[in-house]
């Protein structure tokens, strides 16, 4: 399992490219979301995420998108905070611990990448990291976990 640097998101969800373009940072898409996608996918129960509250979250977080892409203009900041409640929501869920697992772990990763969250093209670039983590974890064998 690679180790996770939970600092990661202290440069944000973007970086310049060579040739001046503002892009979305290619490492959370490997490097970062293969650690977390592991993480939450191992068997250990500190840190491991049920497969049914993965999809929950990864649903609520689609459906957000449905929202803001169908929202016409000025969709993000009416939704925005709605983007916001995920946070109590994982604080909810991990604090329960009923219908699947969420770990004190994936509580910080959602809340942690929430807090990243400053506009659309933030919401843009969260969405496809926490879809590559998704399927990094269920290439770990996340499945396996309910």
């Amino acid at each position: 399992m690679m180790e996770v640097d939970w600092n990661f998101m202290d440069e944000g969800f973007h970086k310049v490219s060579d040739r001046g373009e503002r892009v979305i940072r290619d490492d959370l898409m490997t490097k970062h979301a293969q650690a977390l996608g592991e993480l939450f996918a191992s068997r250990d129960r500190r840190v491991q995420v049920s497969s049914s509250q993965l999809r929950a979250f990864y649903g609520d977080v689609k459906a957000l998108e449905t929202k803001i892409a169908g929202g016409g203009e000025g969709a993000f900041d009416r939704f925005y905070y709605q983007i916001k409640m995920l946070k109590s929501k994982a604080s909810y869920v991990q604090g329960k611990r009923s219908g699947g697992r969420v770990s004190e772990a994936f509580r910080d990763y959602i809340s942690r990448r929430i807090d990243a969250i400053h506009n659309e093209e933030d919401f843009r670039a969260f969405l496809k990291f926490f879809e590559s983590t998704v399927g990094f974890y269920y290439g770990a064998g996340g499945e396996r976990i309910s």
